[in-house]
């Protein structure tokens, strides 16, 4: 196409022109290289809702630009009065030469005249014109036959056919159609029993999937031997790649799934978003073969994958993401640290002396000669990648080990991939690598369901984007239209007005120190309202100022993971620690108690320094960790209550080493009291308390030390709403206690009412820094998906400029303005 307009503008005469999608020509012997550097080159299309017709407008403007020349592109979007008004636009530019991809030829002709007249080249897209001295198109002839022979050979000759052709105005359509029918001629057997259809199908996959549907259950089963279509689309949507129908999963007695649906269609990338607890995972899990629906349909490709309700169940695990086609890219990297990188790669059927046609073939030795070769070649094939076959795993980035993953999936024939949360712990420049993968594997032809926290990525590489909230499909969305702010408010559900103003924030915060009050009288008896020493005296109970920084991180970093970072938490204040799945934030955790090695950066407890490689270190400093997952790391299940609570201070309870029988009863009986852990019997058997119960247990244990910083770690997953109230209570109780809190949260809505400032985390950095009383859930969600900037004011250097002013605690959290870390 480019070619033509380059010889037209040379005053070269018109030539035949390559077809869409071929390799650009080079310049032909005896002529200067092609150029349009200084040229203007006027390019309209009908519209670019439809797939070729995109792929056409966009690579006429990206080769005009690759030529040197400068496009003016238009969009008509299926609109002639716009793309007439178009047309008068460009000609009073009066641009070098024009390309048009036109919508109704007849109406838009007279306009195509004008251009010629105007004295400016026209070049036309798979419609001639009288006016264009060339036109771009593909061989409609030889598609309508080769199409048509390809059809009753499947059918073997014999068969009912459906017939779409809604664009039967539009001359290739007719082409194609007109030929079919001539080859028809030929084998009576093929009926066409529903000829044209040319106004049932609209220009959408989706559209064209319900309508087939319909079609399918006019005609009784086994009456429709095919359907063909002039173009692409119907066949598109004749069959998702996944279907899933409002698919209900329980565990136990909690719904993950409510219902949920979601459809992608063939060749193109599906995001799926939502908060953590939505239910991406239960979904991704569904998909893998991991678990069964309890009710509703998954269709893989058309074919039914699982069903609940005593439907069909097919087989689990392996077996079935092979049956069904679908390839998995995880987060976590899944490959054996010490396997080699052409071991990973043909695990677990390598090439083996006899190949690897026949079971047989697999017990004779291994042609690792062979296995190196292939391994090098599918690497530099596929990604362009030169990784050395006897490399370990082990060895390579994660961005390395992820291209393994994703190579393994495309040796299996996989046609369908699910990539799930695959950029959680890369760096930038492996996230770019990453997606300029997707954008290859689906120019291949591949269907990708693409599951991210990140909404930059869903903008950049996805064709639509579902979201799940509370286990339920709650909005679909075409990528490319929707807003980031938009599909925030479709995470979190309904809308929330923007930050308050100060009198408003102020008031949030008053009432929220006033529950805080009264909850922790409820809980601790009626001292609690008395106003502790330095205390605002306009606001009676309302927990004191903070004291002196308790925990100052500085330049805290592990390479892979996060960092440099710096943060402070002052004595009598509640931070908040937030952000998704591989932003680091659970890591940062982890190093503040010294259960990551490698960790870079200082630590200081109560201005000293503290070397903290071991959790031993850190204990000793003063520092306490409630993890997230309380029945490995929280609690010894098997131990009675009363052993549990004095585990973090065994030396209060023992002497020479032997534990003291009746002052560890009468520790664990305080304790008991003070929590109200429920039931109140100390010899019972941790594993037979609540989920909530058992975090009290894992909390109590540090409360007989003392301890100086307390790092939670989702503190209330997997509790009642009542056991969360309660420690809510607790919390505050250790602030009010003189404590520092360092709560790590995906719950926003907890974080910011539990909290005094927050910390937002993305990619392993810290990009927003807000007080909580003026922050509103959306904001930290946006802040943490990426979907809106960090605001400005906040820097590096500024991490701890809310503790060392003296930011107050929650009652007076409003006056202080929001830090945010660009």
């Amino acid at each position: 196409m480019l070619f033509a307009v380059a010889l037209a503008i040379g005053a070269a005469p018109a030539c035949a022109s390559p077809a869409a999608g071929a390799a650009p020509p080079g310049p032909r012997a005896g002529h200067a290289p092609l150029s349009l550097a200084g040229k203007r080159i006027g390019i309209t299309a009908a519209g670019t809702d439809h797939y070729w017709d995109l792929q056409a407008y966009q690579g006429a403007v990206d080769e005009v630009k690759r030529l040197g020349g400068t496009p003016i592109a238009l969009d008509a979007g299926r609109n002639d009065s716009r793309q007439i008004a178009q047309i008068q636009t460009l000609i009073a530019q009066q641009p070098d030469a024009i390309i048009e991809q036109l919508g109704t030829a007849s109406v838009l002709e007279p306009w195509l005249r004008k251009i010629r007249q105007a004295g400016i080249p026209l070049f036309t897209i798979d419609t001639a014109s009288p006016s264009s001295l060339n036109v771009v198109t593909s061989d409609n002839f030889a598609i309508g036959s080769q199409l048509a022979l390809k059809l009753v050979n499947d059918i073997r000759g014999e068969g009912n056919v459906l017939v779409f052709n809604g664009f039967y105005g539009v001359p290739v359509c007719a082409i194609r159609y007109d030929q079919l029918k001539a080859v028809l001629k030929w084998y009576p057997k093929v009926k066409i029993i529903e000829p044209e259809l040319r106004d049932v199908i609209p220009n959408t996959a989706q559209n064209a999937y319900a309508q087939i549907s319909q079609l399918l259950q006019k005609y009784p089963k086994g009456a429709i031997s095919a359907i063909w279509a002039a173009w692409d689309i119907p066949q598109v949507g004749a069959t998702q790649a996944v279907d899933v129908r409002r698919v209900v999963k329980r565990f136990g007695g909690v719904a993950a799934l409510r219902g949920a649906s979601l459809a992608v269609t063939r060749g193109t990338v599906h995001g799926l978003i939502g908060q953590n607890g939505a239910g991406k995972s239960t979904l991704v899990k569904l998909l893998a073969g991991l678990h069964a629906p309890d009710e509703g349909e998954i269709t893989v490709g058309g074919v039914p994958f699982a069903s609940g309700g005593g439907g069909s169940r097919a087989p689990a695990g392996a077996a079935r993401r092979h049956s069904t086609g679908i390839g998995f890219i995880h987060q976590e990297r899944l490959l054996p640290a010490t396997f080699t990188v052409a071991e990973a790669l043909f695990f677990p059927h390598p090439p083996t002396l006899g190949g690897r046609a026949s079971r047989l073939a697999r017990l004779l030795p291994l042609d690792v000669k062979r296995m190196r070769r292939d391994c090098r070649a599918v690497l530099h094939t596929q990604f362009g990648l030169d990784l050395a076959p006897d490399r370990l795993i082990g060895e390579l980035s994660v961005a390395e080990q992820q291209i393994v993953q994703i190579t393994r999936a495309l040796l299996g024939r996989h046609e369908i991939l699910v990539f799930d949360e695959p950029s959680a712990a890369l760096v930038s420049s492996e996230v770019d690598r990453l997606l300029r993968t997707i954008e290859r594997l689906r120019a291949n032809g591949h269907t990708i369901l693409y599951v991210s926290h990140y909404l930059d990525e869903i903008a950049r590489v996805c064709d639509r984007v579902s979201v799940l909230r509370d286990g339920a499909d709650v909005a679909h969305f075409e990528a490319r239209a929707v807003s980031r702010d938009t599909l925030v408010a479709a995470m979190i559900g309904a809308p929330q007005p923007a930050a308050a103003a100060p009198s408003a924030a102020t008031a949030r915060a008053a009432a929220r120190a006033d529950a805080r009050v009264s909850a922790r009288a409820d809980a601790w008896g009626d001292d609690a309202h008395r106003a502790p020493a330095g205390a605002d005296p306009a606001r009676p109970g309302a927990r004191a100022a903070p004291g002196a920084i308790a925990l100052e991180a500085r330049d805290l970093a592990l390479p892979g993971r996060f960092g440099p970072l710096s943060l402070a938490v002052r004595r009598g204040e509640i931070v908040g620690l937030t952000g998704g799945l591989g932003s680091g934030g659970k890591d940062v955790i982890r190093a503040l108690f010294g259960l990551a090695r490698g960790v870079r950066g200082s630590i200081a407890v109560d201005g000293r320094p503290a070397r903290v490689r071991r959790p031993h270190d850190a204990v000793a400093h003063g520092i306490a960790l409630v993890p997230e997952n309380r029945a490995a790391h929280g609690v010894a299940l098997t131990l009675p209550v009363r052993e549990n609570v004095v585990l973090a201070d065994l030396s209060s309870v023992s002497r020479f080493g032997l534990v003291h029988g009746r002052r560890e009863a009468d520790v664990a009986r305080a304790l008991i009291r003070r929590l109200d852990i429920r039931p109140a019997r100390p010899d019972l058997p941790a594993r037979f308390l609540s989920g909530g119960n058992q975090q009290k247990v894992a909390l109590a244990k540090w409360l007989g030390r003392a301890s100086t910083v307390y790092l939670l770690d989702e503190p209330t997953v997997g509790v009642d709403v009542g056991a969360k109230a309660q420690i809510y209570r607790l919390i505050d109780a250790l602030a009010r206690a003189g404590a520092a809190v360092l709560l790590f949260s995906s719950d926003l809505t907890e974080l910011l009412d539990v909290t005094d400032r927050v910390y937002v985390m993305a990619r392993g950095e810290i990009v927003a820094q807000c007080a909580s009383a003026e922050t509103t859930t959306r904001d930290v969600l946006a802040w943490a998906t990426r979907a809106r900037d960090a605001r400005p004011g906040g820097g590096a250097g500024a991490h701890d400029a809310a503790a060392r002013t003296g930011t107050p605690g929650a009652a007076g959290a409003a006056s202080s303005a929001a830090k945010v870390a660009t």
